[in-house]
């Protein structure tokens, strides 16, 4: 039998039974399109589509919606995130099998269960003074414990209604400046030598936050900002 009859035997086999798969994981924010038009993605969706043989080529695109941006494909521990790296961090992302035409072991590699992901990140539209937002989907969890300190107990469920949008850093010394430039904020936090810019901000009080930052920050914004709950 030659390679050729050998290679469409295990074609066959790949289709027949179990495969490489790859998720699509989309959040709230967007949609995933492909190219073909065979693969659609909604927002709060998980779409596995099975990746078999050395056919597979589809590009896929993150189509944010309106008051979000796409910001990069989300790394995955063990670079099992597709697309992640900062050479290939943009939309429209191009998966195809035939890359690794030249691997030996690629049509075994497909017979497998090994998953990987394509998952892009959604962010806020905002404003110069404005934190870098993610959108945290409806749902519920569970939260506490059963063995820790009274405080925890006891498990319970903890449930959101509605989607709300977090900070996704913590606040830098470059937000809380503009606020004292400004005169929405009196105290100018030392940095103790680390430098300031970008990095997080430190020196600051929850009332200093909370009195003076989160007014004059709404005020210039238009938006709600706030602390989050424990359970946010």
């Amino acid at each position: 039998m030659n390679k050729t009859i050998c290679r469409a035997a295990v074609v066959a086999l790949i289709i027949l039974g179990a495969g490489c798969k790859l998720q699509v994981i989309v959040p709230v924010g967007g949609t995933v399109i492909t190219q073909s038009g065979t693969y659609t993605c909604f927002a709060g969706q998980t779409c596995e589509i099975s990746v078999v043989d050395l056919f597979f080529d589809e590009t896929f695109t993150a189509v944010p919606d309106s008051g979000f941006f796409f910001a990069n494909w989300k790394k995955k521990a063990g670079g099992r995130g597709f697309c992640a790296t900062a050479s290939t961090g943009s939309s429209p992302c191009r998966l195809y099998t035939s890359f690794f035409a030249g691997w030996p072991n690629l049509f075994s590699f497909l017979a497998t269960n090994e998953v990987f992901f394509l998952e892009p990140v959604f962010v806020l539209k905002g404003c110069n003074e404005c934190p870098e937002m993610m959108v945290i989907p409806a749902g519920s969890f569970k939260m506490g414990s059963n063995t820790g300190s009274d405080e925890e107990k006891p498990v319970h469920t903890v449930s959101f209604a509605d989607p709300f949008a977090i900070g996704v850093k913590e606040m830098t010394f470059a937000q809380w400046d503009r606020c004292v430039s400004a005169g929405g904020c009196t105290h100018s936090p030392d940095d103790e030598g680390w430098g300031r810019g970008r990095r997080p901000v430190m020196n600051v009080s929850w009332d200093e936050i909370s009195n003076q930052y989160l007014p004059w920050l709404n005020s210039v914004t238009g938006n709600d900002y706030r602390f989050p709950s424990e359970s946010e």
